[in-house]
């Protein structure tokens, strides 16, 4: 048996609900808090996706240090322009799993980093890491995108989410595969 840390296991071990089209209820967090969560999110430390779990906190940290360059932080898993995806996965894993668990921080700083890392993995990785439909998907980034607390940088990726995912939704009723952007 590997001690390799399996995200899949921990998640079914503490189950959370699907996030499709999510819409946190209204908070009483004002836009600056918001805003300063999200930051407080990505300025941190990149073995925070683990969870708390210092097996999967060692994994994430290994893979993290194998990679060129070294994804410290996990604002840098976002700007990197090949993150490793099993990261992402686990990042995105993390959020879902934090969005349903963890009350410290707020609902909609989950759901757009949930959102935020599904896109990243497209984008830069062409890789689908969600079993959500074209069009659940493209309302959850849309409504990530649409938060008027979101730094630039984040809205500029979300944006690019939509495109893409715009192009894979008439490509898919037109019954064409798409190019990539």
């Amino acid at each position: 048996m590997s001690n390799e840390f399996n995200w899949d296991q921990h998640a079914k071990a503490h189950p959370s609900s699907a996030m499709a089209g999510s819409t946190p209820a209204p908070s009483s967090w004002s836009e600056e808090q918001l805003a300063a969560e999200l930051a407080a999110l990505l300025e941190s430390p990149i073995g925070v996706i683990a969870g708390g779990d210092p097996r999967a906190e060692s994994h994430v940290t290994d893979l993290a240090e194998r990679h060129d360059p070294l994804l410290r932080y996990v604002v840098d898993m976002i700007r990197n322009p090949h993150p490793p995806v099993q990261l992402l996965e686990m990042a995105k894993g993390f959020a879902k799993y934090s969005y349903r668990n963890r009350n410290e921080t707020p609902k909609p700083v989950w759901l757009v980093f949930y959102y935020l890392v599904i896109v990243v993995a497209l984008l830069r990785r062409d890789k689908r890491i969600t079993s959500l439909k074209h069009h659940a998907l493209r309302r959850g980034v849309a409504f990530s995108a649409s938060e008027p607390w979101i730094d630039p940088e984040t809205s500029v990726v979300l944006q690019e989410g939509l495109t893409l995912l715009d192009h894979r939704i008439e490509a898919t009723e037109a019954n064409v595969t798409p190019p990539l952007l």
